[in-house]
């Protein structure tokens, strides 16, 4: 009696795609890329945080100390610094690396702080009252007084005695970024794009 057989052609490509290792291994690799470009955009997300007008402006002292009014953004390091870092297949970092173990500035920008008026700080801004009014030298400033007098030419004051502490403003700039929901969208895509790049890998491998 003849017998008539049907060969699956698709078997061994299936068995290959459904190996726990094998599936695992194909997934991080295509998730790792994925975080990559989850990284970029995010960082990129912050940055245009911090060039908005969203965080609160410079105020005139701050001005004047800076040279500049742009928030945060005046110097090149603290923009360099903002980056992303791929932690591990399900982590990314997004913000500024520690760089001082005595003190975080970014996240003093970030949270805000109120520094206590010091002796010193009190001294400092008498000295430059005195240049501004003509009765002391600017050569009696140290380097960094003479560049403040110079970046405040409308001239300085001094501290009243009812301010005992200077307030730097929060400026959230993490936190506004994450709430962006496009952020998150965009991270989802990235990752869902990187499962179904892994099944098409697996599948097309016998």
């Amino acid at each position: 009696m003849p017998v008539a057989t049907i060969k699956f052609h698709g078997f061994k490509k299936i068995e290959h795609a459904l190996d726990d290792k094998r599936f695992s291994t194909v997934l991080r690799a295509h998730i790792r890329k994925a975080n990559v470009k989850i990284g970029l955009h995010a960082r990129k997300t912050v940055r245009d945080v911090v060039k908005s007008s969203i965080l609160t402006k410079n105020r005139p002292l701050t001005i004047a100390i800076k040279g500049s009014e742009k928030s945060m953004v005046d110097r090149g390091d603290f923009w360099q610094s903002l980056t992303y870092k791929v932690i591990s297949d399900l982590q990314v970092f997004v913000g500024v690396l520690q760089q001082s173990a005595e003190y975080n500035i970014a996240k003093v920008l970030h949270d805000g702080v109120v520094i206590p008026v010091t002796p010193q700080m009190r001294g400092l801004f008498w000295a430059l009252w005195q240049v501004s009014i003509g009765a002391m030298p600017k050569s009696n400033l140290s380097e960094r007084g003479q560049e403040l007098i110079e970046q405040m030419p409308e001239g300085w004051k001094p501290l009243k005695d009812s301010t005992t502490a200077i307030i730097i403003p929060s400026r959230p700039f993490i936190r506004i970024a994450f709430e962006n929901k496009s952020l998150e969208a965009y991270a989802r895509q990235m990752w869902s794009s990187a499962t179904a790049a892994a099944f098409k890998e697996l599948s097309t491998k016998g």
